[in-house]
């Protein structure tokens, strides 16, 4: 996407702003909390009773809102137009009878107007603000390609999956790295995975995207023995799991395959 000076103006600012939240508001924050003399066992209010507190907040809140309205305003100029090309490796199975529910579209998540599900533009606007999130640092995954090549003992795998893969900054890597794998990314969001789709195609990956929602027992099934599973709501997480994460056997054997969360386990 190439942008107009006011644009890249936009986002500069904005950018510095949580910046400045990042290595100034919460350093303060912090040494005053550490250095309150009469901290008390109840650690939220004694946080929220230091005076840089106001600001954290603030800032915390009203960067994160200002975020989005300038990478909406950007998409909305910029309609994306991207034909796929004619050997395309990836592939979308749609699902028309997926009903979202209600915990995931009655929030906007990562506080994103109207989420990341709606339409196309919500993907778009996803995928831009997702680098702007971690403060630039992340603007060509590295983070999610360290994952990878750190995380994941280099053996070799028959199937991967991803659940919760967003727009596919977190499956591309897993591809790169175990080209010989089956990977699958799986969201609830279709226009995350059309994006994710439309950018493994030009990078000539050949990934399997999935929309679902699966209970705890049919994504058991699926996997057929997991190392971790990450889930987004406990009420789907398979018996006994708890939390937001479930420690599936440690040691797959040979050619069994591996879920790769998109945050590290609890344990």
């Amino acid at each position: 996407m190439d942008l107009t000076l006011a644009e890249r103006s936009r986002l500069d600012f904005v950018l510095s702003l949580r910046r400045r939240w990042a290595d100034t508001v919460y350093p303060a924050l912090r040494e005053q909390f550490e250095h309150d003399a009469e901290r008390a066992a109840d650690i939220r209010a004694s946080v929220q009773r230091q005076p840089a507190y106001p600001w954290f907040a603030f800032l915390e809140r009203n960067a994160q809102k200002m975020l989005w309205r300038d990478v909406t305003d950007i998409v909305a100029a910029h309609p994306a137009a991207a034909p796929e090309p004619a050997d395309a490796p990836a592939t979308l199975k749609l699902n028309p009878g997926l009903t979202l529910p209600d915990w995931y579209t009655d929030w906007d998540i990562h506080i994103q107007p109207g989420g990341i599900w709606r339409n196309a533009a919500s993907a778009e606007v996803y995928e831009l603000g997702a680098k702007l999130v971690m403060l630039g640092g992340n603007d060509d995954y590295t983070f999610h390609r360290a994952f990878v090549e750190t995380a994941i003992p280099n053996r070799p795998y028959r199937r991967m999956v991803d659940l919760g893969c967003g727009f596919g900054k977190s499956t591309w890597p897993l591809k790169r790295s175990f080209p010989d794998a089956e990977v699958i990314g799986i969201d609830l969001a279709e226009p995350c995975l059309r994006k994710a789709q439309q950018r493994a195609n030009a990078a000539g990956l050949a990934i399997e995207f999935v929309p679902s929602r699966l209970p705890g027992d049919q994504l058991a099934r699926r996997l057929r023995g997991p190392r971790y599973i990450h889930h987004a709501d406990p009420r789907d997480a398979p018996p006994g799991a708890g939390g937001h994460a479930a420690r599936m056997p440690a040691h797959p054997g040979p050619g069994r395959p591996s879920a790769v969360p998109r945050l590290h386990p609890h344990r």
